[in-house]
């Protein structure tokens, strides 16, 4: 009977070491995913803010800023609305459509007839900040 108790009683030492061993290496397992994801989700962050301040930078490059400008244009015999607008970059309009009908909108341009000698206003666009001084006494002799 002391045999049997004592291969009874080393049964249980054994099964109670594996049971320890085996809750040891699950809480080593859990231990293990949770740094996993806690740095799965440190380069998640760590890659978006990256995008975000970079599409933020090369956006802000990119973008100059932009003066829109006036300038008169004499209509030549044979010349069209669609040759003038080709002559001037139609920077921020969706299409060179649109730069026309703002084109035809400044001038009062129903339809597409042009006559030679008149003028034409059209808008265009520089990078560069033009500034106009005029003198106040040469603006009130002109009114």
């Amino acid at each position: 009977m002391k045999y049997m108790n004592e291969q009874y009683m080393n049964r249980k030492t054994c099964a109670q070491r594996d049971y320890k061993s085996v809750m040891k290496m699950k809480v080593k397992g859990k231990q293990i995913f949770k740094r996993r994801m806690k740095m799965a989700l440190f380069l998640l962050i760590f890659c978006l803010c990256s995008s975000a301040l970079f599409t933020f930078h090369s956006k802000a490059m990119s973008e100059k800023q932009r003066y829109k400008y006036y300038t008169k244009q004499e209509i030549q015999y044979g010349n069209t609305l669609w040759e003038i607008s080709g002559n001037y970059e139609a920077f921020g309009y969706q299409s060179r459509l649109t730069f026309l009908n703002e084109i035809k909108s400044i001038n009062h341009i129903s339809d597409d007839k042009l006559t030679a000698g008149d003028f034409l206003i059209v808008p265009y666009y520089s990078d560069e900040c033009i500034m106009v001084q005029s003198d106040s006494r040469e603006m009130a002799s002109n009114l």
